[in-house]
């Protein structure tokens, strides 16, 4: 009787010792944005989201003139505003765009900047400017002209 009592308190030990060394799974890159703090091994499920803020040098447009953004033939937004430096996202006047990169760290983006002038959108394209925009999975500043 003495031995089962031992053995059944072996097989009990032996059970929480194995449950309790078992590491938690979760995303463990501080940039991702699903990043678990209580995960202890990386399980590759790590997703992320690419900010960019566009922004214009100081006296680089006419008073009236500002800029439409497109990113693969889809608007995003304007700018009006000017910069002395490089800003950050989110910055007040900034067009910050968020894309989902998903698994990857880095996207890179077709983005077409189209003139507005006085209210109307320039539609001839040898006026447009177009370039590949490379999104990471942090807040970048990516300077038009």
């Amino acid at each position: 009787m003495k031995t089962k009592k031992v053995l059944v308190i072996a097989i009990a030990l032996l059970c929480l010792t194995v449950t309790s060394c078992k590491k938690e799974k979760g995303c463990t890159t501080s940039s991702a944005t699903n990043f678990s703090s209580s995960a202890e091994e990386d399980d590759a499920s790590c997703t992320y989201l690419g900010r960019v803020a566009f922004w214009i040098t100081t006296g680089s447009m006419d008073p009236d003139v500002s800029i439409n953004v497109y990113i693969n033939n889809v608007f995003q937004g304007n700018i009006a505003v000017e910069f002395s430096s490089a800003p950050t996202c989110g910055s007040t006047g900034v067009l910050t765009i968020n894309k989902d990169l998903g698994k990857n760290k880095t996207q890179s983006y077709s983005v077409t900047y189209k003139p507005f002038v006085g209210g109307v959108e320039i539609t001839d394209p040898t006026e447009w400017i177009i370039e590949n925009v490379i999104f990471e999975a942090t807040c970048t500043s990516h300077q038009i002209f």
